[in-house]
C-alpha cells in the first residue's frame, strides 16, 4: 500500500503519475461524454457483426492460415501444416519422440 510519506519518496504523487498518463494518451480527467460504442449494441447487431465475421474468415481461412504459418515460423515455431486429423497425429507422436 502506497502511503502519502512512500509516494513522495517515488519522487511524483499518484495524481502527478495519473495525469502525465492521461497527458501522453492525450486524455482529460474527465470520463467521456457518450458510452463507447460497443456497450450500447443491441444483441441483434452483435450477432450480425459475428457472422461477418465468421463469414469473412471462412472465405479467407487459406490465406489467413497461411499467414499465421508464416508469423509463426519467422517467430522461431515449430509448423506442420497437416492434411488431416491422422497426419496430424503421426506428426505429433513423431515431435513428441525426438524431444
Amino acid at each position: 500500500m502506497t502511503t502519502p510519506e512512500s509516494s513522495e519518496l517515488l519522487g511524483v504523487s499518484k495524481e502527478e503519475f495519473l495525469q502525465s498518463v492521461r497527458e501522453a494518451l492525450g486524455r482529460s480527467n474527465v470520463p467521456p461524454s457518450q458510452p463507447y460504442p460497443r456497450l450500447t449494441d443491441t444483441l441483434p447487431e452483435l450477432e450480425k457483426q459475428a457472422a461477418q465475421i465468421r463469414q469473412h474468415l471462412e472465405e479467407n481461412l487459406p490465406a489467413l492460415l497461411d499467414k499465421l504459418a508464416d508469423m509463426a515460423g519467422k517467430g522461431g515455431w515449430n509448423v506442420h501444416r497437416a492434411s488431416g486429423v491422422e497426419e496430424a497425429i503421426a506428426y505429433i507422436e513423431t515431435v513428441a519422440r525426438e524431444s
